[in-house]
Parts: C-alpha cells; structure tokens; sequence
C-alpha cells in the first residue's frame, strides 16, 4: 500500500534517470521498474506513456550497450505480460 502511495515520485524520478548519460544508471533504473511490475503487477499502467521515451532511446541509441538493452527488453516483456494491452493501444504505431 505505502508502495503504491509512492510509485507517481518513482516514476518520476526513474524517467529523470533514463535521461542521464550514465549507462549504469540507465540500467539501475530498468531493474527498478522490473522490480515494481513484479512486485505490483498493472501498478504502471498510468505511466506507460511517460516511460515509453526512455524504452525507445535504450533500444535506439547506438551509445547504448547491449547490456541495457537486454534490460530494457526484459522490462518490456514483463510490463506487457503484465497489464492489461488496452493500456499499450495508445502508444502503438500503425503504418498503413
């Protein structure tokens, strides 16, 4: 409970560290949201559109390692088998 009365400051704090240059940090920051959706499943599905800028840059930059992408793809599988995929439509890309 005390978790979820939080998670709005994580979220925010965790998008501030997807933006650093840190690739640790990056990194860190995906195995917290991991942590989360394991712990509190569903509990982003208010937030998905503010994390998706810094799951896109992880899996793009070419400074990314491939360490953070592996984390980054982890997070992604278990964020999307763990809510609801009403909460993915808006953020998906249809090309006619």
């Amino acid at each position: 409970w005390l978790l979820k009365q939080e998670l709005s400051k994580i979220v925010k704090s965790i998008n501030r560290q997807l933006r650093e240059k840190s690739i640790k940090t990056k990194v860190g920051a995906f195995s917290v949201l991991k942590e989360l959706v394991v712990v509190l499943p569903n509990c982003l599905a208010d937030h998905i559109g503010s994390l998706i800028p810094g799951i896109e840059k992880a899996l793009n930059d070419k400074s990314s390692t491939s360490n953070l992408k592996i984390e980054a793809l982890i997070f992604t599988r278990l964020v999307l088998s763990s809510h609801s995929p009403d909460v993915f439509h808006p953020y998906i890309k249809v090309t006619a």
